[in-house]
């Protein structure tokens, strides 16, 4: 389908190689900040309700960490959903949050975990946007083509099996969480507005 397409658009740097390396001409495509994605505001007096959020489908290597994360959230608030990804979801699902659903899921949580679905290291800009603009603070494995965000700064990088302990370490310090909570709305909001993101992907394809 897409090597038909007269244009090919990507939000993920590895897609965009892929693709190229089969021979079609895609370019990427960044995500930026999105106005109806952010429920949080950046209010002060929003509390977080959960620690911890984590949502996507179920994999063995997802599980696998999540297992391990049990004894760090022992007496703390978590939210847990596993989505079934074979089948089909609407926006009202019990088991699936879209929408505004969500946004008041992640502006509730402290920290949000992301573990890849496979060992490919993509960015899964979806996630981490949509956390950030409700001040949830994303830990994830390492990934690739995070770029412009840096970790460290405005997420929590680090190895698969390291993600527990390091999660429990956040816990135990909510004033870096709430440093990177700033840190990552503010940048979001002020450096990777969609509309100049856009133009500017639109400049490079032309």
């Amino acid at each position: 389908v897409a090597a038909k397409a007269g244009a090919v658009l990507d939000i993920n740097s590895l897609g965009v190689a892929e693709m190229r390396a089969r021979g079609i001409a895609a370019e990427r495509l960044p995500l930026g900040y999105i106005p109806e994605w952010d429920a949080w505001g950046g209010r002060v007096e929003a509390g977080h309700a959960a620690d911890l959020i984590f949502l996507g489908g179920y994999t063995e290597r997802r599980g696998r960490v999540l297992a391990e994360c049990a004894p760090y959230l022992e007496g703390r608030r978590a939210t847990i959903k596993l989505t079934e990804t074979g089948l089909p979801h609407l926006s009202d699902s019990e088991g699936f949050l879209a929408g505004e659903r969500k946004w008041r899921k992640l502006a509730e949580a402290n920290l949000l975990l992301n573990i890849h679905r496979s060992a490919a290291p993509y960015t899964e800009w979806h996630r981490f946007l949509g956390a950030q603009l409700n001040g949830c603070v994303v830990v994830t494995e390492h990934c690739v083509g995070s770029e412009p965000l840096v970790a460290g700064e405005h997420y929590i990088s680090a190895d698969y099996w390291q993600l527990p302990a390091v999660l429990g370490g956040l816990l135990d310090d909510p004033e870096r969480i709430e440093t990177i909570r700033r840190a990552a709305y503010e940048f979001v909001r002020e450096k990777m507005p969609t509309k100049q993101i856009g133009r500017a992907a639109c400049r490079e394809r032309v």
